[in-house]
């Protein structure tokens, strides 16, 4: 079933690694009310150009290896109503924090605050 409808609930800033270049990172809740899903821990990140979208994903070590792997909470078998799903996430995303501009603002500069106050 490919999803046309996403609704972002809220953004929550986190705090950047100071050798990446990105202006934007946090994390989503989502809510897809075509399937009645209710999506957190979408993450999002953005250096102006480009937008990435991971969707949640638990990480676990591969059995007799230190290799550490990941698999999705949340996926569609088609791969491709699966890519769609992460284009909308992103458009949608980009809609939301234009439109709460302010508060998205005023939660990154309250945590590089905190940041900066704990070195």
């Amino acid at each position: 079933m490919k999803v046309n409808n996403v609704e972002v609930i809220a953004f929550y800033p986190l705090v950047l690694p100071p050798k990446r270049n990105h202006f934007l990172y946090g994390s989503l809740h989502i809510y897809l009310p075509e399937l009645d899903v209710d999506l957190r821990g979408v993450i999002i990140f953005s250096n102006g150009k480009t937008t990435t979208v991971i969707m949640p994903f638990k990480p676990y070590f591969e059995h007799g290896s230190a290799i550490k792997k990941s698999f999705p909470i949340f996926s569609f078998s088609n791969r491709e109503h699966y890519a769609d799903l992460k284009k909308l996430i992103a458009e949608e995303a980009k809609n939301y924090l234009l439109e709460n501009i302010n508060e998205v603002l005023a939660e990154f500069i309250k945590i590089n605050a905190k940041k900066k106050s704990s070195k």
